[in-house]
């Protein structure tokens, strides 16, 4: 009970209390909001369903139905063009990081790792996955992973192997129940900065080791050497992008000479062209500079599918014979809960930018799918 107040405190109370009261109200209003923003349903393919794996049974029913149909409509006159060059974008990449990852972890992991991993679980996915158009391999943000997993096993005085096996086993767990309770759906809540911000983060990554061994390489070899390999990296980015810019030239440009087919052929092979004629432009001064070249391990210079660290059989010991196991596993199931986090959106982003209304998919959407072929690759890949 308030005391007797002159009519304007009493306005002024009024004012005050109808302010509190629609501030109240603003607040519920906005916490419903916020319910409503984790629906059950953002649109096709990004539905919860009943119970668990729901989203996981409804990926398959929809994609497999139209599978044979894929396989007799995909042979093309861009098939082989298409093919090779996604080839060249991942092994190059891939041979890039596995060199990088062997330096780094003092060949407990390297070449043969990374190239095996690479091929099952792109040939796995490509074959049965819902949404084949994801290439699911060792990517730059993996790679800084595994270097931090081994300055963290160094540090614990624990054995890098196994931490990495007991971190892709937890990996795998998380993977799994999101891809059971279909918690992709809520990506849709994500806007387009964090997009954007998230893709330049992935990609920088790559531009700054490649122009880091540019640089080191300047620094560490002779400079003939090293200017004559500078020489061939920018013939290749220069040469990949001028072929490329082939397609989009009109007939009415200076390249007019060139058969508009032509042209379009040209640009559909830009990437192997490129990297075909820089390699053998670095074999053009043997004798004279020495470009220098990645070790890869094996037998008598060639390639075997053995373990990169000498010695070691393929199945990676959870248990490593020390009375530290219990203590690796915490720390691998620590370890992996961040990594998840991180794969939920690099996985999520990458659907996501598959499945964009402009590259004209007319087979639906897909996301859950591939949540669950990751469990079974990062299992799979960390074991061994």
């Amino acid at each position: 009970h308030f005391p007797s107040l002159p009519w304007g405190s009493r306005s002024l109370m009024a004012t005050v209390e109808e302010k509190e009261t629609l501030v109240s109200s603003r607040r519920r209003s906005d916490l419903g909001n916020k319910e409503q923003l984790f629906r059950a349903d953002y649109g096709e393919g990004l539905k919860r369903f009943p119970g668990v794996f729901g989203g996981i049974v409804d990926d398959f029913q929809r994609r497999y139905a139209d599978y044979w149909t894929d396989v007799e409509q995909g042979w093309t006159q861009k098939t082989l063009s298409a093919a090779l060059q996604m080839y060249l974008a991942t092994f190059c990449s891939t041979i890039a990081l596995a060199s990088s990852i062997q330096r780094r972890t003092n060949s407990q992991i390297g070449f043969s790792e990374y190239l095996l991993m690479n091929g099952i679980a792109g040939m796995v996915h490509a074959a049965f996955g819902c949404q084949p158009l994801l290439i699911l391999r060792p990517t730059g943000p993996i790679t800084l992973m595994l270097v931090q997993i081994y300055a963290l096993a160094a540090t614990a005085g624990v054995e890098f192997l196994p931490l990495v096996a007991w971190t892709g086993i937890g990996i795998s767990f998380w993977m799994t129940v999101i891809a059971a309770t279909e918690f992709s759906r809520h990506i849709a809540m994500l806007t387009t900065f964090a997009h954007d911000a998230f893709a330049c983060f992935v990609s920088s990554i790559y531009v700054v080791d490649g122009i880091t061994g540019v640089i080191n390489r300047l620094a560490d070899e002779e400079v003939p050497d090293s200017l004559f390999a500078l020489l061939i990296s920018l013939y290749l980015i220069l040469c990949a992008l001028v072929l490329t810019n082939l397609r989009s030239q009109s007939d009415a440009s200076w390249l007019s000479f060139i058969p508009k087919r032509t042209r379009h052929l040209l640009a559909d092979y830009a990437l192997g062209l490129a990297t075909i004629t820089a390699t053998a432009i670095s074999f053009s001064s043997a004798g004279r500079l020495e470009v220098d070249r990645l070790d890869i391990p094996g037998n008598h210079g060639d390639f075997s599918a053995n373990p990169t660290s000498p010695g070691r059989r393929w199945p990676i010991p959870l248990s490593p014979g020390q009375d530290n196991t219990a203590l690796i596993a915490f720390i691998g199931i620590a370890v992996s809960i961040p990594i998840t986090i991180f794969f939920y959106f690099d996985q999520n982003f990458s659907s996501l930018l598959c499945q964009q209304p402009s590259m004209q998919l007319d087979r639906g959407s897909y996301y859950h799918s591939s949540f669950l072929f990751m469990a079974g690759f990062n299992v799979i890949g960390s074991s061994e």
